[in-house]
């Protein structure tokens, strides 16, 4: 039975709780999803709608090959190729977000273009390269898994660019917390899926649990989920920093 003063103990220990949490945790919109009538600047919700799309097809397609990989051998191959594939999916669409917010305005967009268009395009080659039945050979495994770790490292570039180059008056200042740790999960993640730990040190000890493959799945999880607070906090950021109004436009000529 929870007497008063329990009650009122318990009270002060989760205010204090919260409290702390309040002051370490970056703040996360999940509120900009939807529509609200408060709207500062209202801009386009599609790219978060993008990185939502491409982390929940990764992620289908990842739980399907692993609930049916074991059906024929047919069936493994070729849901072992969407796996792998889907993971570029995952990678473009994570990237669509923070590039189309930070660089939303219109002086910027050229350069919008080319970030986009690099990251993409290698995340589209990839695509394809995992849908070939050779990517998937023992003696290639570090140099696949080298080449998302490649994907996922440059997809970092466009990152140093607002960090030294921004120009306040068009780049919102962005918390880079999210991302930063996202892409240490990812690239820690490949790394030990490609050096086979720790399955590699201590042979049949983790065959049912704890294998790279399981770490791995884990590190791209969580890394989405940073990556995703990551595009809301930026969303939101671009939402409170609106691009400047040009004479041109002050004055009704487009």
């Amino acid at each position: 039975m929870i007497t008063e003063n329990t009650a009122y103990y318990m009270s002060n220990v989760w205010d204090k709780i919260s409290s702390i949490l309040n002051e370490t945790i970056p703040e996360i919109h999940l509120s900009y999803l939807i529509e609200t009538s408060d709207l500062l600047h209202d801009i386009p919700r599609f790219a978060l709608y993008i990185h939502l799309i491409s982390a929940v097809i990764c992620m289908g397609i990842s739980a399907t090959f692993h609930l049916f990989y074991c059906h024929s051998k047919e069936c493994n191959s070729i849901l072992c190729w969407f796996d792998y594939a889907g993971i570029s999916l995952l990678i473009g669409g994570t990237n669509f977000s923070p590039n189309y917010y930070g660089l939303y305005c219109k002086e910027y967009q050229t350069l919008l273009y080319i970030f986009l268009g690099i990251i993409e395009g290698f995340c589209l080659l990839a695509f394809f390269i995992a849908l070939h039945p050779k990517f998937y050979h023992a003696s290639i495994r570090k140099w696949w898994a080298s080449l998302y770790i490649f994907i996922g490292v440059g997809s970092a570039f466009p990152g140093f660019y607002y960090y030294f180059f921004r120009d306040a008056n068009y780049i919102p200042d962005v918390n880079i917390f999210h991302w930063l740790l996202g892409g240490i999960f990812y690239v820690v993640g490949a790394v030990i899926y490609a050096m086979r730990i720790p399955e590699w040190w201590y042979p049949g000890r983790f065959d049912l649990c704890g294998y790279s493959h399981n770490i791995w799945h884990v590190m791209i999880i969580i890394a989405a989920l940073f990556h995703f607070f990551g595009s809301l906090n930026t969303y939101h950021a671009r939402r409170m920093s609106p691009c400047p109004v040009t004479p041109q436009l002050a004055n009704g000529i487009y």
